[in-house]
């Protein structure tokens, strides 16, 4: 090994030292915030899920919210999350559906069905790619955090473009 390369591996390692990494919260399970259970749907849905199938993929921080989009795997009643990243309790939060239960229903085609990617800006706005699903199109949505979460706006990606039935895909070739 080069002198060099020798000083920046020494180098990396007093600064991975110097970092100092605190657990904030900790699950042994994730669970959700639940709706009040006056719905009957909403008391199926607290039934069904599947903590064990809780797989954070995608995250995103805007303020003191820690946005989360969880993998669609069965049990799972919503696929965009957030969570707080400043508390006064050590016991870890809850998760809670972005940005409410309504906008979590399986196969209704305006709600969001397959969180697949989140990021937020600077001027205060949430992109969420919504992977749509066998009967859904795939979107982006846009909620504007600085005022209230409303929906900015939702773009519906055409067939031609993504496509969402179940059909295989055929490889372009060049």
């Amino acid at each position: 090994m080069s002198p060099f390369l020798a000083a920046i591996f020494l180098f990396s390692l007093d600064v991975a030292n110097a970092i100092n990494f605190t657990t904030v919260y900790e699950w042994d399970k994730f669970d959700f915030i639940w709706p009040s259970e006056a719905d009957t749907s909403n008391g199926q849905i607290k039934n069904e899920y599947r903590p064990e199938n809780v797989v954070p993929s995608f995250m995103a921080v805007f303020g003191e919210r820690l946005f989360l989009s969880l993998a669609s795997n069965t049990g799972i009643p919503a696929t965009l999350v957030w969570l707080p990243t400043s508390g006064t309790s050590t016991a870890p939060p809850k998760l809670a559906p972005f940005p409410s239960w309504h906008l979590h229903k399986k196969d209704k085609c305006d709600t969001i069905q397959m969180a697949k990617g989140v990021e937020t800006d600077t001027d205060g706005r949430l992109w969420v790619l919504d992977d749509g699903g066998e009967i859904c199109p795939s979107k982006i949505w846009i909620f504007n955090l600085l005022n209230k979460d409303t929906i900015e706006r939702v773009h519906q990606f055409p067939d031609t473009v993504v496509s969402h039935g179940s059909e295989t895909v055929v490889p372009c070739k060049s």
